[in-house]
């Protein structure tokens, strides 16, 4: 039955290389999108099928519950992670402070008292307690759909922190916490919220000057835009956490598909080989792209776009003239984003995951039509896009990925990441479009086998198809 387990406690196979958890009925789409096994799919499929017990689909698995909170820590799937709030009154678990008060709101009609302000010892010890408990140990057997909460695991003794409130030392250590921020926040106001040119007499000169992050910062409120990116996602951003959770899956698949290259292959060394040229990586591949889109635009309008998708796009047009900086022409969306400027390309692939994740979400999709499989595909292509960005003019924060890691170039406190501070974070970002560049070559070399195989057999189509190293060396701008 490999690669799945059954663990006898649970109603689901789980794939060891992916730690995820699977139903059924989705055995063989998964191993066919994410493992070479050939027709041992449906031995496979025929084995999970007949586990006692077993739950087929999505809709059988809506009646399961999670494991008790006593449960041990499970194996094989991702280990537990310890930043947990737990519900006191349900099992219910989520790992950000928004998505627990709004549970708490919803399901036990909590309201929360603890207003802004400053707050008096007599106030704060009147206040109760918080309804969740902090610190919980938790997993999940499935990252997206049903049953893809997080739940409880590990518990051997109550917990001691309760709440916030039943901690004299925790208050305290808060109280100098928000003295701290106040006074931070204060100071920051003091000077002009303006990103600041490189003559900051605290900021390394030469490096800002190499980087060029205040200029094309220059006209966006950095306190504003800093809150925006160190925000989490909100409970009233469904469609942005349903993006998310998508694109977590994409790397994920992406990591799993890369370790299964040995270290010293010739894919592996292509996807390191330096080019001195600015080149695309997809540019071979124009017509996988639009391939795509004459299947998405059957019942959209005739640009690949809907209505959803407008003010976005629109937004990213308003800020693309690059002789448009200064005075009276500076235009009137500059203090809300960075002045980036997406392609033709861009914005449809864009339009595609907007749209499929929209109607996801909204429940719209009634046809079935935006499986995940197809959601995570439109999430990595689009991904490609972004980075797979020409640079004819010189201007090269028209790109949205150029852009983006100059606002990760923003501090905490107000200033600018260093060199050294930054080299990890640009060596991470690298690295995972190296596995996503693979990832999506291997997704590719699988869609031309696919379409052979309607006119010849299997083998014959494997032969038939361009290899991995030349469709690699295609995306590298390699000959």
């Amino acid at each position: 039955m490999e690669p799945f387990v059954h663990l006898p406690e649970y109603p689901f196979v789980i794939c060891k290389p992916c730690a995820a958890a699977f139903v059924a009925d989705e055995v063989i789409s998964h191993l066919q999108a994410q493992h070479t096994v050939g027709s041992a799919a449906q031995q496979i499929h025929k084995i999970v099928q007949a586990i006692p017990g077993i739950i087929h689909n999505q809709k059988e698995l809506q009646q399961w519950s999670v494991p008790p909170p006593t449960t041990a820590p499970i194996p094989i799937i991702p280990p537990p992670m310890h930043d947990g709030f737990g519900c006191n009154r349900c099992p219910y678990v989520a790992r950000q402070i928004q998505r627990i008060q709004q549970h708490c709101r919803d399901e036990h009609g909590w309201v929360n008292d603890r207003k802004r302000g400053r707050r008096t010892k007599a106030k704060e010890a009147a206040m109760a307690p918080v309804p969740w408990k902090t610190g919980v140990q938790c997993q999940r057997f499935f990252r997206a759909r049903v049953a893809s909460s997080w739940f409880e695991v590990g518990r051997t003794v109550p917990p001691s922190n309760e709440g916030i409130d039943e901690d004299e030392a925790t208050r305290q250590a808060e109280f100098i916490m928000a003295t701290q921020r106040k006074a931070r926040q204060a100071m920051e106001s003091e000077a002009d919220p303006r990103i600041q040119e490189s003559s900051d007499k605290w900021e390394a000169e030469r490096w800002l000057k190499r980087t060029g992050w205040p200029g094309h910062l220059a006209h966006v409120d950095k306190t504003r835009l800093r809150e925006q990116v160190l925000q989490p996602i909100g409970e009233n951003e469904p469609v942005l956490q349903k993006m998310w959770e998508i694109f977590e899956c994409v790397l994920n698949n992406a990591y799993v598909a890369t370790s299964r290259c040995s270290s010293g292959t010739a894919e592996l060394f292509e996807i390191e080989r330096k080019e001195v040229t600015v080149t695309r990586p997809t540019s071979h591949l124009k017509g996988s792209w639009s391939r795509i889109h004459t299947d998405d635009t059957d019942t959209d309008d005739a640009d690949g776009t809907d209505d959803t998708d407008t003010d976005y796009t629109e937004d990213s047009e308003e800020s693309d003239d690059p002789n448009d900086d200064e005075g009276g022409g500076q235009r009137k969306h500059r203090n809300k984003k960075p002045p980036y400027r997406m392609t033709i390309q861009q914005e449809k692939a864009w339009a595609i995951f907007r749209r499929g994740v929209t109607q996801v979400v909204a429940g719209t999709d009634t046809i079935g039509r935006f499986t995940d499989e197809r959601l995570e595909r439109y999430c990595l292509d689009a991904v490609i896009e972004f980075f797979d960005h020409p640079l004819k003019t010189g201007q090269h924060y028209d790109s949205i990925v150029i852009s983006a890691l100059a606002v990760m170039g923003l501090d905490a406190n107000g200033g600018w990441v260093t060199a050294a501070n930054y080299t990890p974070v640009l060596s991470a970002i690298i690295k995972g479009t190296r596995y996503l560049v693979l990832y999506q070559s291997m997704l590719e070399r699988h869609d031309q086998i696919t379409r052979l195989q309607q006119t010849m057999g299997r083998r014959r189509a494997k032969e038939k198809a361009d290899g991995l190293f030349r469709i690699i060396r295609g995306r590298c701008g390699g000959s």
